[in-house]
């Protein structure tokens, strides 16, 4: 219901423990099918109370997660605020999953296209945090109930794609040959 919802996103707002996170990502497609309503209903709930939303935006907040990066801060605390943060990004490319219009406009106000792209750049990434930016980006920008027009006018999606290449070549000259 409307008021559950409500309630478990209050409570990741006042506890910022990822418990939570994985509650409403389970409601929102338990059968691995996505449930629309609950996804808008978790969209909404999740933009009305910013208190919830631990995104480490801008170059402030990505320092802030560098620190916990380092201190292996998921490891160390499991219901800390990185393994929050994990859970936050993976919880919101799940309400994006499917033909979500309203969900996806959501979440690309909450992680503009632009954040997105810096948080995939940034060089010590956690593999599940990038798979979650990862599976963010393909679900609220790249498959998407509408094109995204942020995708051809601005810079940042061919930047990244140079990034994934030179990565990529970058991995293929450590292979050893056959």
């Amino acid at each position: 219901s409307v008021e559950t919802i409500r309630h478990f996103v209050r409570l990741a707002a006042r506890e910022h423990a990822p418990r939570f996170l994985r509650f409403l990502a389970m409601i929102t497609s338990p059968t691995g099918t996505p449930i629309r309503r609950n996804q808008l209903l978790i969209t909404q709930a999740l933009t009305d109370n910013s208190a919830a939303l631990v995104l480490y935006d801008g170059a402030a907040g990505r320092a802030e997660r560098a620190v916990l990066l380092e201190a292996a801060d998921h490891v160390n605390n499991p219901r800390g605020k990185l393994a929050y943060h994990i859970e936050l990004i993976g919880l919101l490319a799940s309400l994006t999953e499917g033909d979500v219009g309203p969900s996806e406009a959501l979440v690309r106000e909450l992680v503009p296209l632009s954040e997105l792209v810096e948080n995939l750049l940034e060089p010590q990434m956690l593999v599940t945090l990038r798979t979650n930016y990862v599976r963010l980006l393909d679900e609220a920008f790249l498959a998407t109930e509408r094109p995204v027009h942020e995708l051809t006018s601005s810079d940042d999606l061919p930047r990244l794609l140079s990034s994934f290449a030179a990565q990529l070549a970058d991995f293929a000259t450590v292979l050893p040959s056959a």
